[in-house]
């Protein structure tokens, strides 16, 4: 089970989210989707859940573990839970709070996350790790 204790980056990460902004917003120097890393070296990005998923794509590297941190801030029961393609994972997304998801994506392409009905939806773009 992936911690949910949210480190440092995350928070900041969370707060960013919170304050608005879209996909073009940058953060703390990067454009959203593009995942920043903490300390031990994680690939970690911030989605705003709301009406969506904001970023609704989002790159990262093969073979390095990742940290999605899902920030709902409205009730739509279909933003209830995400469900990712690859890895194939589920997890509950409380209203008004951050779930952090942790993996490593092995499979490089674009792999679909959807809401609980599929209404929204977006892309975990996974490169090779030698691609940047």
């Amino acid at each position: 089970m992936a911690s949910l204790v949210p480190t440092i980056a995350a928070l900041r990460a969370i707060v960013g989210t919170l304050l608005g902004g879209n996909g073009q917003r940058r953060f703390l120097g990067r454009r959203a989707g593009s995942p920043g890393q903490d300390a031990d070296g994680v690939q970690e990005v911030a989605v705003r859940v709301q009406a969506g998923f904001h970023p609704s794509t989002i790159r990262v590297r093969a073979g390095r573990p990742v940290r999605l941190v899902f920030v709902r801030v409205d009730d739509d029961p279909c933003l209830a839970r995400v469900f990712l393609s690859e890895p194939p994972l589920t997890r509950r997304l409380a209203p008004f709070a951050a779930t952090a998801v942790t993996f490593t994506p092995h499979r490089v392409g674009d792999h679909l996350f959807t809401c609980e009905e599929g209404r929204f939806r977006g892309y975990l773009i996974v490169e090779p790790e030698s691609s940047r």
